[in-house]
């Protein structure tokens, strides 16, 4: 939640179900040496340009079930209605909202790329950059497939290949979610594929087993989730 004005400090994972072997693991890196691991290049030009982050949300009723990008609905993520108490809750997280078309709801932020340790007064990476940009399921499968290649892997990440060059048709304000530079301008992909090298280089995978706990420092250790099939219950809260 690196994106929200107030992000929590602390995250809590407990394994009440563990996945089956090799899947479902909630791999752990530590953003302090992603942002000192990057080329100081591409740390300039982040730094220089901040990120922009667009998100747009189908209205109540809106909406369709093929569509792969689409995010939840407003309504269903403000748990309300009210266009007025939308708009503030957008404004106090430095969201700023846009009602669209067909009562949809666009929510456009900007954010530096690095956060001060609190604590340690380290440089931390601290950003969604990554996880927004349209790139990030086909470079995060290809990744994957790396770790474990399997024909679903394999699959999934052509699949997330087709879907992303379908979506480049679409202006980058129309897109479900995306991320740019503060001015707005797009990120090379070389820029986001050494970002990932970096956050896979210090990927730590550990297969949760049932009555696990993890607790991590919010502020400068970023959590994911690896696929999965069969059951698994990960409780999570943060503080």
């Amino acid at each position: 939640m690196s994106f929200i004005a107030r992000p929590p400090r602390r995250v809590f994972f407990c394994c009440l179900l563990a996945p089956g072997a090799d899947m479902g693991e909630t791999p752990l890196v530590d953003f302090r040496a992603v942002w000192r691991d990057l080329d100081p290049a591409v740390r300039d030009r982040f730094a220089q340009g901040g990120i922009r982050i667009v998100r747009n949300y189908a209205g109540p009723g809106g909406g369709s079930k093929l569509d792969l990008w689409q995010l939840k609905r407003w309504d269903e993520m403000f748990l309300t209605t009210d266009h007025t108490a939308v708009e503030a809750r957008c404004r106090a997280e430095g969201f700023e909202p846009t009602w669209t078309a067909h009562g949809g709801l666009r929510l456009v932020s900007t954010q530096p790329v690095t956060r001060v340790h609190p604590t340690t007064g380290e440089r931390v990476w601290h950003n969604h950059a990554n996880t927004f940009h349209l790139s990030q399921a086909a470079g995060e499968y290809a990744r994957i497939h790396a770790l474990r290649p399997t024909w679903k892997h394999w699959g999934l990440w052509q699949l997330a290949r087709v879907l992303e060059a379908l979506q480049r048709r679409k202006p980058s304000d129309e897109l479900a979610m995306h991320c740019t530079f503060g001015d707005g301008s797009e990120i090379p992909r070389a820029d986001l594929e050494a970002v990932r090298d970096a956050i896979w280089k210090h990927l730590v995978v550990v297969p949760w087993r049932r009555g696990d706990v993890v607790a991590i420092d919010n502020f400068a250790v970023s959590h994911g989730r690896l696929p999965y099939a069969g059951p698994r219950v990960v409780a999570v809260c943060w503080a």
